[in-house]
């Protein structure tokens, strides 16, 4: 017997949550059991058994878009022979994602009459995007530079303050 296929579509920051029932058909109310066939390749399972109920729950890993395969059984451990499975294709549909700016700053406390710079990139999680970095407004003490290394998505902001700079300054970055 081929197992049964319950295709389900879900967006890429959702999870998919089923309840499966199931029942012994010789009545008996033998030890039924679940074990999983086919784990997914790109997110997490959990199963809840309880009673006769399956209650299912995927998550797909962060950013992912594509195919996935979950594939169960149940099983009578005293008759081989009853056995029933389901195959449970998950499409996960890409959604838009907005670009960020990630840094890790060596320090942001700028000192009087030493040279002070801030490197920053942004990052799209979305595949084939490109990000472009906003020239932010600045104090007149510091000065933007776009596409370090030749990339757009790379930049900096430095200069040196003087002392008429000091005192809380803010920056805005964009992409």
């Amino acid at each position: 017997d081929h197992p049964q296929v319950f295709s389900h579509t879900i967006l890429e920051d959702a999870q998919l949550n089923l309840a499966l029932s199931f029942y012994d058909l010789d009545g008996g109310n033998d030890m039924t059991n679940v074990r999983v066939l086919c784990n997914p390749l790109n997110g997490l399972l959990d199963l809840q058994i309880q009673d006769n109920e399956i209650n299912l729950n995927y998550i797909p890993e962060g950013n992912f878009t594509g195919y996935d395969l979950i594939e169960i059984q149940i099983y009578d451990q005293n008759d081989s022979h009853a056995t029933d499975s389901i195959s449970i294709p998950v499409t996960v549909q890409s959604v838009e994602d907005s670009p960020v700016i990630e840094s890790v700053p060596q320090y942001i406390d700028a000192v009087v009459g030493y040279p002070w710079s801030y490197e920053f990139y942004g990052v799209d999680g979305d595949e084939n995007q490109t990000v472009s970095l906003i020239e932010p407004n600045l104090p007149t003490w510091l000065t933007f530079a776009l596409a370090l290394d030749g990339n757009l998505s790379r930049g900096s902001v430095s200069g040196i303050p003087e002392l008429s700079n000091v005192g809380t300054q803010q920056v805005i970055l964009g992409v």
